[in-house]
């Protein structure tokens, strides 16, 4: 069986340097559409201060948007590059 994988983009390859927690957020706030660290810290069974380091990577980046309540979303222009991502790191869930 052959295994086809997507070239790596310039969005992409700035999130190469992500820890894997910050990798399974990312897939988390994928797969629920939106988190706040406290339900991504009970999704992932890590402390809410780690998800919330991680929240700060991704948002210093552009990748998350975060309301005033604290619920992180994929920002827009990173919905398909986001989702190439987790596809590449076999993250992705559909």
């Amino acid at each position: 069986m052959c295994r086809v994988r997507p070239f790596p983009t310039h969005e992409t390859l700035e999130l190469e340097p992500a820890e894997d927690v910050t990798r399974l957020v990312l897939a988390a706030i994928a797969l629920h559409h939106t988190a706040n660290a406290n339900e991504l810290g009970r999704v992932l069974r890590e402390p809410a201060h780690v998800c919330e380091s991680a929240l700060v990577f991704l948002r210093t980046r552009g990748v998350i948007d975060v309301d005033d309540s604290g619920t992180a979303r994929i920002s827009a222009p990173w919905a398909v590059p986001a989702r190439r991502f987790l596809a590449q790191k076999n993250l992705s869930f559909h």
